[in-house]
């Protein structure tokens, strides 16, 4: 019937069929504006509609595929048209089916929505969002549905996105912003520094599900920047400042979850880094003070709280920070101040304590009590400390000295042990 239409003889009606199609859309669209606006939820009746619309014209555009052909003579890209720009005597463009009911349907519901009625259609879509932030239940479907209509609609066009970003996006994002500010500082003022990063935590998390049920893809790390923004980005001095009391009281929850949400923004994590690097240098000096002078009568007690230490921290980066080389690095940092620090004891000279360490561990008639799998295992985890002396020059010199004095008096646990512990130095 297409075809004939456009193919009548002596005068092809292919515009004129084009105009009428135009015609009655335009005329429907006006009907729905109406319909749509007598309702006081407009939102779900909006949906409604539109799958409607966008079925019918779906099709129409199928069974329009001769005409659009004809209408549509040379395409530089979606929508660009011939040299006569509009259809006939018309203010109708040259573009096929689908692209004029998409026009049709964005002039004469959403745009005069917006203009002539103070956008209900969209300002109930953001009260629909915003009620859904506080936990009421909504019909997420029918706003899911009226949101990315605004994508189709501009499907067609050089800028396929610019009506969603005008009219849903843009103010979305302002929504969003003025929501979680307030909300933000109302909880840190009312709550726990641990209370608020569970808060954020929780609320970053709903809102990345939120995104998947309302927005376009293109929308989502906008929209979740502009959370982190007000909820982490805005607040961070106070995270910040409660992480020594974490770190020093072991709230490794708190700790992980501090790290958690400040790696999310830009510089975040560097006020932490410090804050650890600071925490294990007190601790280390602590116990290298605490020990006094005993470190001279007896090593062993220096290398292993110190590797104890170690371990523990390292443990830390691997349980809470999730193995991140900043944090890392912030041990190894830490334990090279601690093992080349001479002020907090004179008597801590870490070359020399070590070397007389693995002198204690290799000799044949050690009092330690430990057997020769243990002692192997003591002498493999002083290498961890070992590789933090700054004047290994000095540590060789001690050691050479212990070890030529338990080969001349074949004091020594046994050639192997030598062999193993000289390798691993290297």
């Amino acid at each position: 019937l297409v075809y004939d239409i456009c193919n009548s003889v002596p005068k092809p009606f292919s515009e004129r069929l084009y105009c009428a199609i135009a015609d009655f859309l335009c005329e429907y669209a006006i009907g729905v504006r109406q319909a749509i606006l007598g309702v006081d939820e407009v939102v779900p009746v909006y949906a409604k509609y539109w799958k409607k619309y966008s079925t019918a014209t779906y099709y129409l555009n199928h069974i329009c595929g001769y005409l659009n052909g004809l209408i549509v003579k040379e395409r530089k890209g979606p929508g660009v048209v011939d040299k006569r720009p509009f259809v006939g005597q018309s203010n109708y463009p040259r573009q096929d089916v689908q692209a004029l009911a998409n026009q049709i349907w964005s002039d004469h519901v959403v745009l005069e929505i917006k203009h002539r009625k103070r956008n209900r259609l969209m300002y109930q879509v953001f009260e629909t969002i915003r009620q859904d932030r506080d936990g009421v239940p909504v019909n997420a479907s029918v706003v899911h549905d009226a949101i990315l209509s605004l994508v189709s609609l501009n499907a067609k066009t050089d800028h396929p996105l610019k009506l969603y970003n005008d009219e849903f996006e843009t103010p979305y994002i302002a929504h969003t912003k003025t929501y979680y500010k307030t909300e933000s500082n109302i909880k840190l003022s009312n709550c726990t520094i641990s209370q608020y990063m569970k808060s954020a935590i929780d609320r970053l998390s709903q809102e990345g599900a939120r995104n998947s049920r309302y927005c376009h893809r293109t929308s989502h790390a906008r929209v979740v920047q502009e959370c982190e923004i007000q909820y982490i980005s805005e607040h961070q001095k106070s995270i910040q400042a409660e992480f020594e009391k974490m770190v020093a009281n072991e709230r490794t929850e708190d700790c992980s979850m501090a790290y958690s949400l400040l790696s999310r923004i830009e510089n975040g994590i560097a006020p932490l880094l410090i804050t650890y690097e600071k925490h294990i240098t007190a601790v280390g000096k602590g116990i290298i003070l605490g020990l006094g002078t005993s470190i001279t009568k007896d090593p062993r007690e220096y290398v292993e709280r110190l590797l104890d230490l170690h371990s523990k921290y390292m443990q830390m980066c691997a349980k809470v920070f999730t193995n991140d080389a900043a944090f890392v690095a912030a041990v190894d940092k830490a334990f090279r101040t601690i093992v080349n620090d001479t002020s907090t004891n004179s008597a801590a000279r870490s070359p020399e304590v070590m070397a007389r360490y693995t002198d204690t561990m290799l000799r044949k008639k050690q009092k330690t009590g430990l057997t020769e799998a243990e002692i192997e295992d003591r002498l493999a985890r002083v290498v961890v400390l070992f590789k933090y002396i700054d004047d290994k020059d000095l540590f060789q010199k001690f050691y050479s000295r212990v070890l030529a004095k338990r080969l001349i008096f074949d004091a020594s646990l046994s050639s192997e042990a030598e062999a193993n512990m000289i390798s691993r130095l290297k």
